[in-house]
């Protein structure tokens, strides 16, 4: 066997693991979701492009022997070509069955962006729901206030009615009242006024004897007072007078016998 049957076999092989692959792929495809599906026909399509890359390289080692064998190598070839066809075709069915998915899933409103749009949805009714429960709070809390400044008007009225019935009631009490007796009522008063001035000023008086009652006695007791102190101060001066007379008798008696002791000691 020669360096370029060699490359062929080479060549052989690798595309019959590469059709299998694909094969296998496209097999695998059909029965994945949407996303992955177009992720696996993707590599199924990069495939496609190895194997025709290697056929050609077949095609190109075939038409290089010699020509007793090369139109049995041009005849494998062709048939790889024809399984290469038929990979396309498998794969152009497949992708067209994706589509087909797609458009029924857009039709019902289920397409690529189905999760972020029940999500956002979902966002959206939380949302409402929220302000729906905002809403009732704020309008309980407006029919409390409405139902306390009701409370709070009918207390005013109320105060307002007392109110009207006490002027109502002096109103009728001054109009009951007539000239005669606001005159007798003013008489009444001065004379009250009189009395009282009277007795004050009595009392006034009263008052004033009797301080100079007790001043008069407290003069008195006064006096009495500085004729005591007289007489004590009287007898002091008498006896202090005495008390120098025997403390000089006393001094003299010291001096005369120091004298004589002096004396006889000068003997």
């Amino acid at each position: 066997m020669d360096d370029v049957t060699a490359l062929f076999n080479q060549y052989e092989n690798e595309y019959c693991n590469k059709s299998t692959d694909i094969s296998r792929k496209i097999t695998t495809a059909s029965t994945l979701g949407a996303e992955a599906k177009r992720k696996k026909l993707v590599e199924v399509d990069v495939d496609i492009k190895e194997a025709d890359t290697i056929i050609k390289k077949m095609d190109n080692e075939a038409r290089s022997v010699a020509p007793d064998r090369q139109k049995q190598l041009q005849n494998k070839v062709k048939e790889y070509k024809a399984d290469l066809a038929s990979l396309k075709e498998q794969l152009q069915k497949a992708r067209s069955t994706t589509s087909d998915f797609e458009a029924g899933r857009a039709e019902l409103g289920l397409g690529m962006d189905y999760a972020s749009s029940s999500a956002a949805q979902r966002d959206r009714m939380l949302s409402a729901t929220a302000k729906l429960e905002q809403s009732d709070e704020r309008l309980k809390q407006g029919k409390a206030l409405l139902a306390e400044t009701e409370a709070i008007g009918a207390s005013v009225l109320g105060q307002l009615q007392a109110q009207r019935e006490t002027i109502q009631r002096s109103r009728d009490t001054l109009a009951g009242v007539n000239n005669g007796d606001l005159r007798k009522a003013e008489a009444t008063l001065k004379t009250m006024n009189k009395r009282e001035l009277g007795t004050g000023i009595l009392a006034n008086l009263h008052s004033q004897r009797e301080t100079i009652v007790r001043s008069r006695d407290t003069l008195h007791g006064a006096d009495d007072n500085i004729t005591k102190a007289r007489k004590i101060l009287s007898s002091m001066s008498k006896r202090m007078l005495q008390n120098k007379l025997i403390m000089f008798g006393i001094i003299g008696t010291l001096l005369a016998a120091i004298i004589l002791i002096i004396y006889f000691k000068a003997k």
